[in-house]
């Protein structure tokens, strides 16, 4: 058994004694053991990773990491969805995230890219992606060559060409200030 088993067992057997749930201080152990806490900032997930998210298996079941700390934080499980305040999608700090309705659940993903303008098995950077576009527009390439070039399909960059891929520098589209009212 590993040390780190080892320790959770061992907290599982004094939470007995005291009248707690074996099986669920096992599992809080198991999970915050997976967690690097950043003072001042996110509390990184280094478990298992699926879609970006932090993933923890937990009463038979796969869930997203930051449910679960905000379960084991809270007692309850959200009402509807939870949307982080960061932007780092291994965060499980439960301040950086909030309960929020399908609909602001969405608008968000929208407003932080997290529809992948930039693929998450990018093989090309934003500056190539740039350069392809600049090079298309001088010279009216057939796509099949830029492609070997690039060592990428042509729908690759038939998605650059048409702005579906590759659009902001780090996978997210500039913010623009909301218009105040004048007063």
């Amino acid at each position: 058994m590993s040390s780190r088993m080892s320790v959770i067992s061992e907290i599982a057997a004094v939470a007995v004694t005291a009248g707690y749930d074996a099986d669920m201080v096992r599992a809080k152990a198991r999970f915050w053991s997976c967690v690097n806490k950043i003072p001042g900032g996110c509390w990184e997930w280094t478990g298992g990773v699926e879609g970006g998210f932090g993933k923890f298996f937990f009463k038979k079941k796969t869930y997203r990491s930051h449910y679960i700390a905000w379960f084991f934080t809270h007692g309850v499980h959200p009402t509807e969805f939870l949307v982080h305040n960061c932007v780092n999608p291994k965060c499980v700090c439960p301040d950086h995230l909030r309960v929020s309705s399908h609909q602001e659940k969405m608008t968000d993903r929208k407003v932080r890219d997290r529809f992948g303008l930039q693929p998450k098995r990018a093989t090309l950077t934003f500056e190539q992606a740039q350069e392809i576009r600049r090079d298309y527009n001088k010279t009216s390439y057939d796509l099949s060559i830029i492609a070997d070039r690039y060592k990428v399909s042509r729908h690759v960059i038939y998605n650059i060409m048409r702005n579906k891929c590759y659009t902001h520098p780090h996978g997210h589209p500039p913010q623009t200030p909301s218009a105040s009212p004048v007063v």
